[in-house]
C-alpha cells in the first residue's frame, strides 16, 4: 500500500507541475523550488520520474503556487439578489476535479473501502476520487431502483419542512467497511448526517466526509462527531 500511495503522490506532483508551469516561467520555478530548470522540464515531459523524497519536498511548494482554493473560488458565482451559489463551472471542469481528487487520494488510500456520494452534483468528483482510491462508489438516491430488493434507507426533515427519504442498495456495502462520503458541497449537513446513519445501519462506519467547499457554519452542529475535510469555505 505504501508503494501505491507513493505512486499517487508522484502522479499528483506531475499534474500539479503542469498547472503551475502554465502561469510561471522556468526561471521562476527554479527560484521558488531550488530545482534546476532542466530537472523540472524532464519531470514535466515524462523523460524521468522524480523520487518520492523529491516529490514530498516539492509538493507543498507547488500547492502554494497553484492555489487550488482560489481556482475553485473563481469558478463559483453568487447571485446578489437571492444569495444562490452557482457551482456549474466547477462541477463541469473535469481537469480541475481530477486535480483536486488527486490531491486527496493519497491521504485516504489506505483508509477507505468504499466511496459514497449523494446524487447528483458531487458524483463526478466522487467518481474521480474512487478511481484513484481503487474503490467502488455508492450513489445515494431519493428513489428506489427497479430490480433491487433490499435497500438501506434513511430519512430527514428538510429546512422547508419536507420529509426526504434516501436509499442505496444493501448489497453494495459490507459489514465493517470504511466509507468516505464525498460531495461537491455541504450546506446544512442534513443529507450527509442521514448517510452517516445509513452506513451505520449496514454495520459499516464513516471515516470522514470530503467535500470541495462548505457554505456557512450550519452543518457543524449536525456533523460535529464526523471529520469533515474541505478545500474552500464560503
Amino acid at each position: 500500500m505504501k508503494r501505491y500511495i507513493n505512486i499517487l503522490k508522484i502522479l499528483y506532483f506531475l499534474e500539479l507541475l503542469k498547472v503551475v508551469k502554465k502561469n510561471h516561467s522556468w526561471v521562476e520555478l527554479t527560484q521558488v523550488t531550488g530545482e534546476p530548470a532542466t530537472s523540472l522540464s524532464r519531470y514535466l515531459h515524462g523523460h524521468v520520474l522524480p523520487n518520492i523524497s523529491k516529490v514530498e519536498k516539492l509538493l507543498p511548494i507547488l500547492e502554494k503556487m497553484a492555489r487550488l482554493d482560489l481556482v475553485v473560488l473563481s469558478k463559483i458565482k453568487k447571485d446578489k439578489r437571492t444569495g444562490f451559489i452557482n457551482n456549474q463551472a466547477l462541477i463541469t471542469d473535469v481537469s480541475l476535479l481530477k486535480l483536486i481528487a488527486m490531491s486527496y487520494a493519497y491521504k485516504y488510500a489506505d483508509k477507505v473501502d468504499v466511496v459514497i456520494s449523494p446524487a447528483a452534483d458531487g458524483v463526478p468528483f466522487a467518481t474521480l476520487l474512487a478511481e484513484h482510491l481503487g474503490t467502488n462508489i455508492i450513489i445515494v438516491k431519493d428513489k428506489k431502483e427497479i430490480g433491487v430488493t433490499h435497500f438501506i434507507e434513511g430519512t430527514h426533515i428538510t429546512d422547508d419542512g419536507r420529509v426526504e427519504s434516501l436509499y442505496f442498495p444493501r448489497k453494495l456495502i459490507r459489514k465493517g467497511y470504511r466509507a468516505l462520503i464525498v460531495d461537491d458541497v455541504i450546506r446544512t449537513g442534513a443529507t450527509h448526517k442521514t448517510i452517516v446513519e445509513m452506513v451505520s445501519k449496514a454495520k459499516a462506519r464513516v471515516v470522514g466526509i470530503l467535500v470541495i467547499m462548505v457554505l456557512g457554519n450550519k452543518w457543524k452542529t449536525r456533523l460535529k462527531d464526523i471529520p469533515v475535510d474541505y478545500l474552500v469555505k464560503i
